[in-house]
């Protein structure tokens, strides 16, 4: 009893039938009868499909917790859940591997580039030349634009590892152009997967 209490058992829920268990408690009732064998390491496939929001946290929150004592193996295309979860990746495309690094070192890797997405008050024209007036600033593209609130969205790219935003912020101030959001941008794992495995195909066209 008290190794289903550590798996989020209630006592009530402790006396049901397995069939009368939801989709989530069936998958924690599982997991508690795997490691009640005190393995060394947990291979889990897709462990979140077809839970609700609910049951979805109740098993990424267990994961989590298995992940302290133990070596926990996760197989899945839900990448975000990927990124959560783990501190470690491999990606595989095509029976071969294109990735393999510390989930930190990988968004490094793939974020050479600081990015700033920004939505000035201002023309192109203008915050554009600010901008590329400023030391560091690799590149400005145009992003969005309304003419009707005289807007104008950009994507930034600096030097890795620069703040530019300070200088940003002063620059356009001295231009009377009024800085309404500043966010970084940094490849999703998403994004990521997308990249090696479209290098990984093109690639291999090449080489067909």
């Amino acid at each position: 009893m008290q190794f289903l209490q550590h798996f989020m058992f209630t006592p009530l829920q402790q006396q049901n039938y397995i069939y009368k268990l939801s989709g989530g408690e069936r998958r924690r009732l599982q997991l508690c009868t795997v490691l009640m064998q005190n393995p060394n390491f947990l291979i889990l496939d897709e462990p979140t499909v077809g839970l609700d929001p609910q049951q979805l946290t109740e098993i990424r929150a267990l994961v989590r917790k298995l992940g302290e004592k133990l070596t926990v193996i996760i197989s899945s295309h839900i990448l975000s859940e990927i990124a959560e979860l783990c501190d470690h990746v491999i990606i595989l495309s095509e029976g071969h591997v294109v990735a393999d690094d510390d989930m930190a070192e990988l968004e490094a890797r793939m974020n050479p580039e600081t990015t700033l997405r920004m939505t000035v008050k201002a023309d192109e024209a203008g915050a554009g030349a600010v901008l590329k007036s400023i030391e560091g600033v690799n590149t400005v593209t145009k992003l969005s634009e309304s003419e009707a609130d005289g807007t104008v969205t950009l994507q930034v790219t600096t030097a890795p590892d620069t703040d530019l935003r300070d200088e940003i912020f002063f620059a356009m101030a001295e231009r009377r152009y009024a800085v309404l959001s500043t966010e970084t941008v940094e490849q999703s794992l998403e994004e990521i997967f997308l990249s090696l495995t479209a290098k990984k195909s093109k690639n291999k066209e090449v080489n067909d």
